[in-house]
């Protein structure tokens, strides 16, 4: 599903339709490894999505277990291990369009970033405790094990 590039970005879940499916696929990729992969109860999983698409499609089971992949400040999820990050995240064109017109260059790869990382912090691992990620973007998987330096048992799935 997460192989190019732009897949699972905000405007790959806008073009997506019923008759594709893709966002279904996601979605049941998605509740396949929270229930079948790591045996997660919803009080144990967390997962992300845009709120755009989650008010389409959510995990089923795991509707209570969704956090927006904007959260900030809160440790209400600090008690999570089973992580689903189901997006690929670029700045706002007209955000990065009005920066680049100013002689400022956004770094796509580092917005992402800190927006993956910023969302993770959010479980169980801010309590110093082990997680366990899917990452079905290629992208966002390549990011997180550049970042993490590809370092045995950290490597992002």
């Amino acid at each position: 599903m997460g192989e190019d590039d732009t897949a699972l970005s905000a405007s790959w879940y806008r073009r997506q339709t019923p008759k594709t499916g893709k966002n279904r696929v996601v979605m049941n990729n998605a509740r396949n490894y929270l229930e079948r992969k790591q045996y997660s109860p919803a009080a144990d999983a967390l997962w992300s999505s845009f709120a755009s698409s989650k008010r389409k499609y959510t995990v089923k089971n795991y509707t209570s277990a969704f956090c927006p992949c904007n959260a900030r400040a809160t440790n209400e999820y600090s008690n999570r291990h089973h992580l689903a990050y189901l997006i690929n995240v670029y700045d706002n064109p007209l955000v990065v369009q009005w920066f680049q017109e100013h002689g400022v260059s956004v770094d796509q790869d580092a917005f992402a970033l800190s927006q993956l990382l910023q969302w993770v912090w959010r479980s169980a691992i801010r309590n110093d405790e082990p997680v366990d990620l899917y990452l079905p973007s290629r992208r966002m998987r390549r990011l997180l094990n550049d970042w993490l330096g590809e370092s045995g048992s950290h490597k992002a799935s």
